[in-house]
């Protein structure tokens, strides 16, 4: 969790919980996103986008060839201009929420707000996010990870806005939402919609995880832990009264623990939503081997004296590095269970010496 720009907006969360969802409908839930769009910015988007020309844009890059008609997953009602590389769809554009969308040439799929009538059969895509959004309900769920549609109000009230998250749900818990795409933009005048207007090849820039600790044998075998005492331990640390999360396995190497609208174990004042992921990774490449633990965190807060008990901000930078600071302790704490002797050759790298 790094701290990033806030936006002006805040999303109304439909999920299931317990102890504050009685005080506070769910359907008045609020959270603060780290980014968004609003019509304005939609607006000067989509005339920017609009007065490209593709042709000679990607002309310049390879041979063009228009395709009509042209497919998108089953549908072949589009028409659209296709390289070697990629493919532009030409209005109406289809849509898809990103973790249902077909796959297209290329490794990254471009999306543009529109107009509703500049979507292909606009009207009941809204309805059908809409409709999940009224719902309340995570769905697509892969094992602990689901989506949830989330409706975000503006300060003004001017304008209303959607947004697709990932959330982990752990034993009826449902956590944080995540990584958020913003899909319908909400105003008197106009309705907008998140297109996909075609796909690229690009490099990805992966963001960078809260911290990474690598825990290193000793010689001569440099023999490592194995995942499943790893785990183990580190599911220990999340029932620490301090953090006190609910935590359950994710495949064979990602943990995933939540605490959902409850006093703040670390903020005092403070009620908290809270994801905590820990990834494992091993070396195959290095020589000796070496073990990867790298842990993500997704955090909410809410005072607990105030008028306004269903609205949920990002924590401060202070907050932050306190919440932080306290599970790099657990963390830390559960890796040095693992060795019979510990060596931090610095703050997160780990001699562990193991028992034969």
């Amino acid at each position: 969790m790094t701290s990033k720009t806030v936006s002006l907006f805040s999303l109304l969360v439909f999920a299931s919980t317990a102890s504050l969802a009685d005080q506070v409908p769910m359907s008045e839930q609020r959270f603060e996103l780290k980014w968004g769009s609003n019509s304005d910015s939609a607006t000067r988007s989509y005339q920017s986008f609009t007065k490209e020309n593709p042709e000679k844009h990607w002309g310049e890059h390879g041979e063009v060839t228009l395709r009509s008609p042209c497919e998108f997953g089953d549908i072949q009602e589009f028409r659209c201009y296709v390289t070697d590389w990629g493919v532009r769809y030409l209005p109406p554009f289809p849509t898809a929420l990103p973790h249902r969308t077909p796959d297209l040439p290329g490794n990254e799929i471009d999306r543009e707000w529109a107009p509703i009538s500049e979507v292909y059969d606009g009207p009941k895509v809204l309805e059908r996010w809409q409709q999940l959004a009224r719902s309340g309900e995570p769905f697509d769920c892969k094992g602990p990870i689901c989506h949830l549609i989330v409706q975000g109000v503006s300060k003004d009230n001017s304008e209303t806005y959607y947004a697709v998250c990932q959330v982990a749900k752990v034993k009826a818990i449902v956590g944080a939402p995540e990584q958020c795409h913003q899909i319908i933009i909400v105003t008197k005048q106009t309705i907008w919609l998140q297109a996909i207007t075609g796909s690229s090849v690009v490099k990805h820039k992966v963001g960078l995880p809260d911290f990474t600790y690598t825990v290193h044998g000793v010689p001569p075998e440099y023999k490592l832990p194995s995942n499943d005492p790893v785990l183990k331990e580190l599911q220990k640390a999340f029932q620490h009264t301090k953090i006190a999360l609910i935590s359950e396995l994710y495949e064979e190497n990602t943990l995933i623990a939540n605490a959902s609208y409850r006093v703040s174990p670390i903020l005092p004042g403070w009620r908290e939503i809270v994801t905590v992921r820990v990834d494992l990774r091993r070396t195959s490449w290095s020589e000796p081997a070496f073990l990867g633990v790298t842990i993500s965190t997704t955090l909410y807060v809410n005072r607990q004296n105030t008028d306004r008990p269903q609205d949920w901000q990002l924590p401060s930078e202070q907050q932050e590095t306190q919440y932080l600071s306290e599970i790099r302790n657990r963390m830390k704490e559960a890796l040095e269970a693992l060795c019979i002797q510990t060596n931090w050759r610095n703050p997160d790298e780990l001699i562990c010496k193991v028992t034969p």
